[in-house]
């Protein structure tokens, strides 16, 4: 079963004045190639100890677009958004990781 909670974010969420629609941004790959998990896991603090999914996609902070997805003060935390992609499935589930 797949879900989030709470169902509806708060008002002022994720912080007060985050504008409602983001500017669109196109994504380039900057880089595939095959390597294991430790060695992928160990340039990133905060990942899993173990592969989560079949491919593991790693988007660093847009610093490009004019406005910060984490706050002034998350922008000092080299966040990053990761996605794990079950291919199998079709599910992507993503989660972000800080230094």
């Amino acid at each position: 079963m797949q879900s989030i909670s709470p169902s509806q974010a708060s008002e002022d969420w994720p912080y007060p004045d985050y504008p409602p629609l983001l500017p669109k941004l196109s994504l380039k790959l900057a880089s595939a190639y095959e390597e294991s998990w430790m060695q992928f896991s160990r340039r990133l603090p905060n990942l899993p100890e173990g592969q989560t999914a079949t491919l593991v996609a790693i988007v660093p902070e847009p610093r490009s677009i004019g406005h910060s997805l984490w706050g002034e003060a998350g922008d000092d935390e080299a966040v990053c958004v990761v996605c794990e992609c079950d291919l199998a499935k079709g599910l992507i589930r993503s989660y972000n990781i800080c230094s």
